[in-house]
């Protein structure tokens, strides 16, 4: 696997459900996001992360989202998705977080984008499957 995919796979699971043991978050890159159950695959359970993996040009910006889908415990509230979406705002920070890539190869900047997260309709077949989602920054470096 790319050194780029681990370190984007490493980043995105460390994050926590504090309703559930403070068990992780499943993260799953974009297209990705299924379980095989018997002999079919199926979205996983939630809630889970889909992030893609953006390798932005030397200096270049590369601008991105990332989705936390669960369900909603009563309309209007999903406090799984704002807390996870709370531990990702403090771990990029105001300024921003270097992801750097195996063997020095290389370094993202993540940074948040501008609005940093929406909250934009789930699933129009299921109103109570809730998102949050975020827009962020990747700058490329050269270490």
């Amino acid at each position: 696997m790319n050194k780029l995919f681990i370190t984007y796979k490493e980043f995105w699971e460390q994050f926590k459900n504090p309703f559930s043991k403070n068990s992780a978050v499943p993260a799953y890159q974009e297209g990705y996001a299924v379980v095989k159950k018997g002999s079919t695959w199926q979205p996983p359970p939630l809630p889970y992360i889909v992030y893609p993996v953006v390798r932005p040009a030397y200096s270049e910006n590369a601008l991105f989202n990332v989705t936390v889908w669960d369900k909603a415990t009563n309309p209007g509230q999903f406090p799984v998705v704002n807390a996870v979406v709370e531990q990702i705002a403090e771990m990029i920070g105001e300024e921003g977080v270097v992801l750097t890539l195996d063997n020095n190869e290389g370094a993202i900047w993540l940074m948040r984008g501008t609005p940093f997260v929406t909250y934009p309709q789930g699933d129009p077949d299921d109103p109570t499957i809730v998102r949050g989602m975020l827009n962020l920054i990747a700058r490329g470096y050269m270490l």
